[in-house]
Parts: structure tokens; sequence; C-alpha cells
């Protein structure tokens, strides 16, 4: 049975305010809080954190490698933390999904030779 875009956009906030709380007590390992839900739209909104993405900061040819090593070594920190923070009961996961949206996406690409 698939859910709605609405009941998911709810199950994603209740496991943020959640974690957001888990993790509330360490400045540095924080996740942002969410702060509502606009369900017609399936939009979940959430507190905004100030910085750079590590996207942003990996394509900047002005950052220095070693800060860059850095800051993923805080965010595999961060991860670590948020793994922690809370444990979810074990259910087996079927995988054919993203493995059929991998088998598209790759048969839609263009050959790279």
């Amino acid at each position: 049975m698939e859910r709605s875009a609405a009941a998911d956009s709810r199950l994603q906030y209740s496991a943020l305010e959640k974690v957001s709380d888990a993790m509330s007590s360490d400045v540095l390992v924080t996740v942002p809080r969410p702060v509502g839900i606009i369900e017609e739209q399936a939009i979940l909104v959430i507190e905004w954190i100030n910085g750079q993405s590590l996207t942003d900061l990996m394509r900047d040819w002005l950052v220095s490698s070693s800060k860059v090593v850095n800051d993923f070594e805080k965010a595999g920190i961060w991860l670590s933390a948020f793994h922690r923070s809370h444990r979810l009961p074990f259910r087996p996961t079927d995988m054919g999904w993203a493995f059929g949206m991998l088998e598209n996406a790759l048969a839609a690409a263009p050959a790279v030779i």
C-alpha cells in the first residue's frame, strides 16, 4: 500500500521532531527543527541553518583540500551522532524499486566512451 505525499510529510515531520529533540543537547550535532507542514502540497517546513553545504564546499576552488577533509570529518561526526540518537526497529528492505530507478536512469543517460 502506497502512502500519500501528505502522509509521508507527516511521518517525516514526526521523525525530524524526535531526532531534533534527541540531538538538541549538543550544538555541534543538531538538526533543523521542524516548523510545520503544508499538507496540500506535502511541504515540510524546517528552520533555516546558516552555513555552506558540503556540495558547495567541494566545488569552491578557493577552499583548501585540508578544509574540505576537515569539514567531511565533522559531517562524519554528525552522522554518527545522528545514528546514535535514535534506533529504528529491524525491517526487511526491498531495494527492487531503487534498482528499477537506477536501471531507468542508466538507460536514459547518454553512453560514456
